[in-house]
């Protein structure tokens, strides 16, 4: 898995199956392109997986940055979309470096841990 940014907290046993534990991770997101389902601030726990269905929000690194999105495919061309219409789509160029990292799992409001 690529490196980026995004400093990860660890996942208490009671939020997964402890079998499982280590193909999650929690992050805060950080901006407005996910509302209103996921707001600046809130912490996700995102199990690590390539995979991912269409309706899915999806934590990708593209070009080095996280972002959470819905990932379409428009033929060979993955596509990122927000849920924030003020935002357009981002297109995943062929020469772009991106990586599926995982899917959000669920959503906390932030304050819900103390870090």
């Amino acid at each position: 898995m690529a490196e980026y940014p995004r400093k990860k907290l660890e996942v208490h046993k009671k939020l997964v199956n402890q079998s499982e534990i280590d193909q999650y991770f929690i992050t805060r997101a950080k901006g407005d392109s996910m509302e209103p389902f996921i707001h600046s601030g809130d912490f996700l726990l995102i199990k690590v997986q390539s995979g991912y269905n269409p309706e899915d929000q999806v934590m990708v690194v593209h070009n080095g940055l996280p972002k959470i999105k819905k990932v379409l495919k428009d033929g060979d061309t993955l596509v990122l979309r927000s849920f924030n219409r003020e935002y357009g789509d981002f297109i995943v160029e062929p020469d772009d470096d991106a990586e599926i990292v995982g899917v959000v799992k669920e959503r906390f409001p932030k304050g819900a841990f103390s870090v």
